[in-house]
């Protein structure tokens, strides 16, 4: 998957970023680095020594023969900035029966029942839900509360061609981007991205 932009004279390879060499032909949703304050001027691009933002997505460092320890900070800044965009472009909602009235409740199940073809993450506690680039969360606990089983939603979910992730090389690619993340939910939509081989994941969501 791809999270980002690292334009540079040289190479730098980071796990989910793109490494160009200018800005031609690119997506401008995605957040773009540019790396060195003489290679920034190659490209025309007019930086300031008193602001690193070019715009709102674009970002400037120097490079690490012009500034080492300022190159290494913007860096993973950039990679924090990055990451956070993509977790913020994924709509979650946490299925929390407490906190829906009647109606919404009707209208929720109805919605639920229209829904096929999704992925399970189950890790004992949550479940998360991905179908239609939207993340849904149960807490068993709360659930089973109301008389509604792990095993009956389960059930229901499989029986309209809802996926258990598979413990495959996918999933545990995903178990440890989630890690970076630090966030679990985002795992059945990153195996999602995986299996479809959808490298642009910034973007292409919809609300």
């Amino acid at each position: 998957m791809k999270i980002g932009y690292i334009i540079s004279e040289t190479t730098i390879d980071l796990k989910n970023f793109e490494n160009l060499k200018s800005l031609d032909n690119i997506n401008d949703d995605l957040p773009k680095l540019i790396v060195g304050r003489e290679y920034s001027k190659k490209l025309n691009i007019k930086t300031s020594l008193l602001n690193k933002i070019i715009n709102k997505n674009t970002f400037w460092t120097f490079s690490q023969d012009e500034k080492k320890s300022e190159y290494k900070d913007d860096i993973e800044s950039f990679k924090n900035l990055c990451y956070q965009t993509f977790m913020k472009s994924i709509p979650y909602f946490n299925l929390d029966p407490f906190s829906l009235n009647y109606s919404q409740t009707k209208r929720l199940i109805l919605k639920v029942k229209e829904l096929k073809n999704g992925l399970i993450y189950d890790d004992g506690k949550m479940c998360y839900i991905y179908f239609n680039k939207v993340i849904f969360g149960i807490h068993w606990e709360t659930f089973e509360y109301i008389g509604l089983s792990r095993d009956k939603i389960i059930k229901y979910l499989k029986t309209n061609n809802f996926t258990i992730l598979p413990k495959n090389e996918i999933f545990n690619e995903c178990m440890e981007e989630s890690k970076i993340l630090n966030d679990k939910k985002i795992i059945p939509y990153l195996y999602y991205l995986k299996e479809n081989d959808e490298k642009n994941i910034v973007g292409d969501v919809c609300y």
